[in-house]
């Protein structure tokens, strides 16, 4: 993700309330959505420190939506960039905001032209945070920055929307897609079911 794209990350970041960011792609995107909660929640804290739970975690007064904003999961195709995306965050003091999950390339259900592409293999992961937001309207950003093919990376880019509304359609959903590789732009936009709205 080139530096306005990261620019226009962290601003949305920075100017909404997001329950949980779910990023497919690591990489400076992650570190940039890190660092804006990290500033975010120790405005909200005069000492600067948050507890944390684990997902799924509650305790006695909050659940993990609530308790939770801006929290990042991110996925990874590639374990070396995974690997890289870790040393970056544990560089910045980042790394307790984000959980990083190799996810490797399986074939995807989803195509936009009738050929399958694939995606990451996240679906595990997903259904933990369907779980999660049960009965909740809970806000998520979805960062698109990936996966990385050599042949259908549109298709593939086109598998998050229809993989995150099957476990996630119960959300308030705003995406984050990174096209700067094949058109040079960025586009985002904000979903609240059935409707799509352009922002």
């Amino acid at each position: 993700m080139d530096t306005p794209n990261l620019a226009e990350l962290s601003s949305l970041i920075s100017l909404n309330s997001f329950d949980v960011i779910v990023e497919f792609g690591s990489g400076l995107s992650t570190v940039v959505a890190a660092s804006v909660t990290d500033e975010k929640l120790k405005a909200k804290n005069s000492d600067g420190q948050l507890a944390i739970n684990n997902l799924g975690e509650e305790n006695s007064s909050s659940s993990f939506a609530s308790a939770l904003p801006n929290y990042v999961i991110s996925f990874e195709q590639e374990a070396k960039y995974l690997n890289d995306t870790k040393k970056l965050l544990n560089a910045s003091g980042l790394s307790e905001y984000v959980d990083l999950y190799h996810a490797p390339l399986i074939q995807s259900l989803y195509s936009m032209d009738g050929d399958k592409g694939v995606f990451y293999d996240c679906t595990e992961k997903l259904l933990e945070l369907k779980r999660v937001f049960n009965n909740r309207n809970a806000k998520v950003l979805v960062i698109v920055d990936g996966p990385y093919t050599k042949n259908d990376g549109l298709s593939s880019v086109y598998a998050a929307l229809p993989t995150v509304l099957d476990y996630l359609s119960q959300c308030d959903i705003t995406m984050f897609a990174n096209n700067a590789n094949e058109y040079e732009a960025v586009s985002y936009t904000h979903l609240t079911l059935p409707t799509i709205y352009s922002v």
